[in-house]
């Protein structure tokens, strides 16, 4: 899993190759743990580390919070979007398909269908 998730995170602008199912769903898996520990753990401690020398305001150490989220969700989708891509080349099917990541609760459902499509042969 570890690896997989390594792969997503350095191919990260790569939308030309292809992420076998195995790839997909340990990289799937990988993100999100390392989205749920990192939500969890690591972005309170970083806004605790950071508002503790400056003794700044509870409205500014919210917009703090705020970039900060923003910047990791953007993060993750870039990361999660170019893995969907390559997929579905992989798959066989458009990879503009691979936006709607956008719709988020129903794209869920449809990027674990494309996990388990085998993938498509290709003739050489």
């Amino acid at each position: 899993m570890i690896k997989a998730t390594g792969i997503s995170w350095t191919h990260v602008f790569d939308y030309k190759s292809k992420t076998t199912r195995k790839e997909y769903l340990l990289a799937w898996v990988g993100n999100i743990l390392i989205y749920l520990i990192g939500g969890m753990f690591l972005l309170p401690m970083v806004t605790a580390w950071i508002e503790y020398p400056f003794h700044i305001t509870e409205n500014a150490r919210m917009v703090g919070a705020y970039v900060e989220a923003i910047v990791i969700v953007t993060a993750f989708a870039l990361i999660q979007i170019s893995l969907n891509v390559r997929r579905l080349r992989d798959v066989g099917m458009s990879p503009w398909l691979g936006l709607l990541m956008i719709l988020f609760p129903i794209s869920w459902i449809f990027f674990v269908a494309i996990a388990f499509i085998p993938s498509k042969s290709s003739k050489k």
